[in-house]
């Protein structure tokens, strides 16, 4: 784990057990952080020909909206994407 995506955990434990936060604005708030937090893309083979080629695509993690290679965040719900693919 990341120097920030360590920040972001600690923010949203903070948030987390807050009692003075109404409910709802917590929820929110905890959502958008964790959509700081890049996650890798989900790749998708599809059965349509792209020049003439089987196509690969990628979809966001969180709304499953199609993204480009490269995109830092998702265009739909702003996500953050992770391209690095993790050794296993």
């Amino acid at each position: 784990m990341n120097n920030q995506t360590e920040r972001i955990q600690n923010a949203i434990n903070h948030i987390k057990t807050a009692t003075d936060i109404d409910p709802w604005a917590m929820e929110i708030a905890v959502e958008a952080l964790e959509k700081q937090i890049p996650q890798e893309p989900v790749y998708v083979a599809e059965d349509r020909y792209v020049k003439n080629m089987y196509a690969m695509f990628t979809q966001c993690p969180s709304c499953g909206y199609e993204i480009a290679p490269g995109d830092v965040f998702c265009l739909m719900c702003g996500q953050a994407i992770d391209w690095r693919k993790e050794d296993d």
